[in-house]
């Protein structure tokens, strides 16, 4: 009898390492980056499962993933429309679908294995064993854990980080009690400063999940022109600093807390219309046969793998979506506002805003977005798709990408810089010391390619090469981290404190503070699908980047094409031009020119981004 081991995450994963030891002459497997680095810890011999899906596999089960987030329109959806909304849309897209790429690259990866192996038995974890019951229930199987996992839907737990060492790094709470900390927080802070937002005479402007820090000259040019900016943030708290507060208070703006507009009445509708969705919505998921059918790939139903983050997206959300759509229908029946701008259209709150049918929506580009119809597919995070009424985009080129490949209206494209990057431009002024390096590490994500092992290996090895590079050179660096939640980032920290605690490394801390201090920015990229947005605040403060990709492929964006940094390969010779690049040198100066002159193709308004948009938002009709 052939038998083997498969391993992913577990929280009891010491035991089962000891557990290991009775197992002798097995083939043991991981399928996650977290086992495989458990098991290479104690130098326990096995075989990375998930590089046995190659890239081009990868990018397959992602452009399938992408077509079940419109599931529901395989059954019927009238008993689910609330008040013109359909609550089966109210979904965020990105949360779905990284949740279904996660799993089918685990569904695939235990797939090949299957196929190359041929086991008899296997001794798994008890999240593998879903997935092998849904290849093949007939193989022998046997828990190496007793421990249950249930996987967290990305937005079910809310981190909040901190620099300063007088407090943890970080806090993680459950949804739940983040939401009625903030709510509890948001009604003092407002009912102390006045900053609760009320029916008045002044036209206002809804922005939906805006941080005051990286937009005040943006609502302090609205308040100049006589209107007023209104905040609604239903994730991060528009209150979350206390400079946010006083940004507020300085630009005569006014947030809407959750429940703020709610009568007696609307919770009684609220609580009829959460049984009522309740009821139909379990009625329709219950059809085991047609789920099974709605979530199949290659022949294979992976629904019981989903089926309990299925339940809990829609279900344990739907008081919020109901709360938020009562809130818009109030806020379209007053007539105070004339436009609601967001960053996104996929998020939840976004979905129900940005759809407002008797106000105009405005989807502000918020990063240095970069196109190629090479790997158009992936742009779907983007939202491209899904303007409505306006986009602001940052310049000229993002305007042509819209006209020629989404057959956007130009009268639908506003031109207007970028706001969020106006304090960059009038605070050119640095202290740079021709020594210190930024080095900005974006984390891997799964969005796209899932989990992948030997990413995470090449990852950890090129950031070490940095490390010692720096070091041998006598480079100082300082890191800033990518906002974004992302277990990855306890890694990246990780291997850099093993290698030298006394790194400074920053996460809410402003980049523009931190490149005035540097004379070389690097930035690790773990794929090339996209450009991270560090990299053109660089180019705005002047100072060359070099960007570190992992990927095989670049692709033909327009930053590259006017060769406007330093673009290598994990290969190559980082240490030749990290020295080079950090002194004065010709061509240190020469890729700041090409810099410049991107730029200058790429952002308009440089440094009156929020006047040009908040003029635009004005005179909207």
């Amino acid at each position: 009898m052939k038998t083997i081991i498969i391993l992913d995450k577990q929280n009891d994963f010491e035991q089962i390492i000891e557990n290991l030891e009775k197992y002798k002459n097995i083939k043991i497997i991981s399928i996650d980056n977290i086992s495989h680095k458990s098991l290479t810890k104690n130098k326990i011999d096995h075989i990375s499962g998930d590089s046995l899906l190659n890239q081009e596999d990868r990018l397959k089960i992602y452009d399938k993933s992408i077509s079940y987030l419109n599931w529901y329109e395989n059954i019927s959806n009238e008993k689910f429309i609330f008040n013109g909304y359909n609550l089966l849309e109210i979904v965020d897209s990105n949360e779905f679908q990284m949740l279904l790429s996660e799993k089918l690259t685990k569904l695939f990866c235990i797939k090949n294995i299957l196929d190359l192996e041929k086991p008899d038995k296997i001794i798994t974890t008890s999240s593998s064993l879903k997935i092998i019951n849904c290849l093949n229930d007939k193989i022998i199987t046997e828990l190496i854990s007793e421990e249950k996992i249930d996987d967290e839907l990305f937005f079910d737990a809310i981190e909040i980080n901190f620099d300063k060492k007088i407090f943890p790094r970080k806090i993680k709470l459950s949804r739940k009690n983040y939401q009625l900390i903030k709510n509890n927080i948001e009604n003092l802070i407002c009912k102390i400063y006045g900053l609760s937002y009320k029916e008045n005479k002044r036209k206002s402007i809804l922005f939906v999940e805006f941080n005051p820090e990286s937009y005040e000259e943006l609502f302090n040019e609205i308040n100049k022109c006589g209107k007023q900016s209104v905040l609604l943030n239903s994730r991060r708290s528009a209150l979350w600093s206390k400079n946010s507060i006083q940004i507020l208070k300085k630009t005569n703006s006014k947030i809407i807390r959750y429940n703020q507009f709610l009568t007696k009445g609307n919770k009684k509708i609220i609580l009829k219309n959460i049984i009522k969705f309740k009821k139909e919505f379990l009625n329709e998921i219950e059809n085991q046969s047609k789920m099974e059918k709605i979530f199949t790939i290659d022949d294979i139903s992976f629904w019981n793998l989903i089926k309990k983050q299925i339940l809990d997206i829609y279900i344990t959300r739907i008081k919020e979506r109901l709360t938020y759509i009562l809130i818009s229908e109030k806020i379209s029946n007053n007539k105070d506002f004339e436009c609601v701008v967001s960053l996104n259209l996929s998020g939840e709150t976004e979905r129900i805003f940005s759809n407002n049918k008797n106000i105009i929506s405005v989807l502000l580009q918020h990063a240095f977005g970069n196109y190629s119809k090479q790997i158009k597919s992936l742009e779907i995070t983007d939202d491209l798709h899904l303007i409505k009424d306006k986009i602001a985009v940052w310049g000229e080129i993002m305007k042509s990408y819209l006209i020629d490949n989404y057959k956007l209206p130009e009268e639908k494209i506003i031109v207007v810089g970028s706001p969020r990057h106006d304090s960059f431009f009038k605070n050119k002024l640095n202290n740079e010391n021709k020594n210190m390096i930024l080095l900005t590490p974006r984390p891997i994500i799964r969005d796209i390619e899932g989990e992948n092992s030997d990413k995470h290996d090449l990852y950890e090895k090129t950031l070490k090469k940095i490390l010692k590079c720096a070091e041998k050179n006598d480079l100082k660096l300082m890191v800033k981290l990518h906002p974004q939640r992302n277990e990855h980032n306890d890694c990246i920290i990780e291997i850099i404190k093993k290698y030298d605690s006394e790194i400074k490394i920053f996460q809410n801390t402003p980049i523009l503070n931190l490149l005035k201090k540097c004379s070389l920015m690097i930035n690790l990229s773990p794929d090339s699908y996209d450009a991270s947005t560090t990299i053109l605040e660089a180019m705005i403060m002047e100072k060359p980047v070099i960007d570190i990709t992992l990927a095989s492929k670049r692709y033909e964006f327009e930053f590259l094409k006017d060769k406007a940094i330093c673009d290598l390969n994990s290969s190559d010779n980082i240490e030749k031009f990290m020295v080079e690049l950090s002194s004065k040198t010709n061509t240190r100066n020469e890729l700041i020119e090409k810099s410049q002159i991107h730029l200058n193709r790429y952002l308009s308004n440089q440094g009156n981004g929020s006047k040009t948009l908040a003029q635009k938002l004005v005179d909207m009709k």
